[in-house]
């Protein structure tokens, strides 16, 4: 258990700011070069399909600093833009021509509860894990970010790198955040001796409407209703989910 001391040091640490606890993901690093002399994959993250035409929404730190970037998705490669951005969230809206297969997400716009339950799909450690799609479950565990930032929520889900910018779904399988990152183990490690056990955070959907918003995509915006098992779930999420590579 941590003591008085250590637990005063944590409130005066938490009130520093948000970039001490490391919260973005980092994409996660290739483990080696493409074949493209030009160009190499400098990293990976998750993405979410909004529309038919192509628009991709992920996380501004999966595509900041790109060349060029990419889109996979069930065999198939596709080039995209960076059309849009709002780093104070962590956003960004992509371009994509060329996907095939999408079913794209829906957002909702009913407010998010506390406990609910909540489903992960992403990308993660490719090269490490393997390249298809992974699913995770957990719930709603806070209803804001550390200091009580409320343009995010808490999750009970375990992530890891490369899962940045994937969809955060409810049990009926409609968006309510975008995956952003986790505390820093090391960091909490320090200050209380203990390591944080399945604490990550997504951006709240709402602000993701905010930028998709404007005329820039023809989105899909839904209330729940029907539960869907976890089976179902991953079948929805793999209609809309992708793989991004920033090139280099």
């Amino acid at each position: 258990m941590a003591s008085t001391g250590q637990r005063a040091l944590l409130r005066r640490s938490l009130a520093t700011g948000l970039a001490a606890l490391a919260l973005a993901l980092p994409a996660q690093a290739a483990r080696a070069p493409s074949t493209t002399a030009t160009v190499r994959v400098a990293g990976t993250g998750s993405g979410i399909v909004v529309d038919e035409a192509g628009h991709v929404l992920t996380n501004h730190h999966v595509v900041q600093n790109c060349k060029a970037l990419r889109v996979r998705k069930d065999g198939t490669t596709a080039g995209a833009r960076l059309q849009a951005f709002d780093p104070g969230n962590d956003l960004a809206l992509l371009q994509a021509t060329g996907l095939r297969g999408v079913r794209p997400a829906v957002l909702r716009v009913s407010t998010v509860q506390l406990g609910e339950p909540a489903f992960l799909a992403g990308y993660p450690l490719q090269g490490v894990l393997s390249n298809d799609l992974h699913v995770g479950t957990g719930m709603v565990s806070a209803l804001a970010g550390p200091r009580g930032d409320r343009r995010m929520i808490q999750l009970s889900v375990p992530v890891q790198a490369g899962n940045s910018g994937g969809p955060v779904l409810d049990e009926a399988g409609q968006v309510i955040g975008v995956l952003l990152g986790t505390l820093s183990p090391a960091y909490v490690q320090r200050l209380t001796g203990l390591s944080p056990q399945n604490v990550s955070f997504a951006v709240r959907a709402e602000r993701a409407q905010a930028l998709l918003g404007s005329g820039r995509s023809d989105y899909r915006k839904g209330t729940s209703r029907q539960a869907l098992d976890t089976r179902e779930l991953a079948a929805r999420a793999r209609g809309f989910t992708v793989l991004i590579e920033c090139l280099k």
